[in-house]
């Protein structure tokens, strides 16, 4: 089978039926362009949004198709030229690799400038105070390489601010937006967990509280229990005076305290003699 001439150029595809339907419905101002051709060529420069005029359709059927001509056309264009900039637009990497290599040549720049502006200061000092004799010429040249440093050095700085707005893209924006998030994240988990043991120590304080308002009373009872031990070990070694002080707390207030019980003198008469008995 033989390839047919719109398989041989398929840009033909495009343009064949509407040129075709174009010779059929539309009706031009005489006679002598109402041929294949002059359709084609119509619907050619209405697709490419160029429109010459010199051939147009009257009917309503063929001003419609050269309408929806010219609307695929600008279709098309912009699908086009949205393909190409896709094509031709730097990737991430190439972009930060530009970025870099453009902020590498700025600063090799802006030493540049500073040091020129150094040096021009230097020699209009050196020629305004180190010498006997002042040439004004001299002078008025290097105040000029001045003034052209310190205008270099601003413009080198303002390159750099624009490069560093431009740098800052929507990839970029986005990465550092997920960065700004997580140390958020970070910071918020960090904070409850300081939240948490705040809550555990202050459980500990209310109860260290509480045993504190406790120690009083079992100091207390501490105190009453040793005192009792004490009394019962007294009562156990001497009897007579655990009788006694019996006596004491049995008698009533109004009473006379009893005088002190009459003991006898510690000496050689109380103790009995063991001779003797032998």
């Amino acid at each position: 089978m033989r390839p047919t001439h719109n398989d041989r150029y398929p840009a033909l595809d495009l343009v064949s039926p509407p040129s075709i339907l174009t010779t059929r419905t539309l009706k031009f101002h005489d006679e002598e362009h109402a041929n294949l051709l002059n359709a084609m060529w119509l619907i050619a420069i209405t697709f490419l949004s160029v429109g010459f005029g010199d051939i147009v359709p009257n009917t309503y059927c063929g001003r419609g198709i050269a309408v929806s001509t010219g609307i695929m056309g600008a279709g098309c264009t912009a699908l086009l030229v949205a393909v190409v900039s896709r094509k031709l637009e730097l990737t991430r990497a190439e972009k930060h690799v530009h970025n870099f290599m453009m902020d590498t040549q700025l600063t090799k720049r802006l030493k540049n400038a500073a040091a020129n502006v150094l040096r021009e200061t230097w020699l209009i000092y050196k020629h305004t105070r180190l010498v006997k004799r002042v040439n004004p010429g001299r002078v008025r040249t290097h105040q000029r390489k001045f003034l052209l440093a310190i205008y270099a050095l601003r413009k080198v700085k303002m390159d750099q601010r624009k490069l560093m707005d431009n740098a800052n893209t929507i990839t970029d924006m986005a990465k550092t937006q997920n960065t700004v998030y997580e140390i958020v994240s970070d910071m918020s988990t960090r904070q409850d967990t300081l939240e948490d043991r705040l809550t555990t120590m202050e459980d500990k304080l209310v109860a260290l509280q509480e045993q504190l308002d406790l120690l009083p009373d079992l100091i207390a009872t501490r105190i009453q229990t040793q005192q009792e031990k004490i009394e019962q070990r007294r009562n156990f070694l001497h009897p007579e005076s655990a009788a006694g002080l019996q006596q004491a707390r049995s008698v009533p207030p109004g009473c006379p305290w009893p005088g002190p019980a009459a003991l006898p003198p510690l000496g050689k008469s109380s103790i009995p003699s063991t001779a003797g008995q032998s």
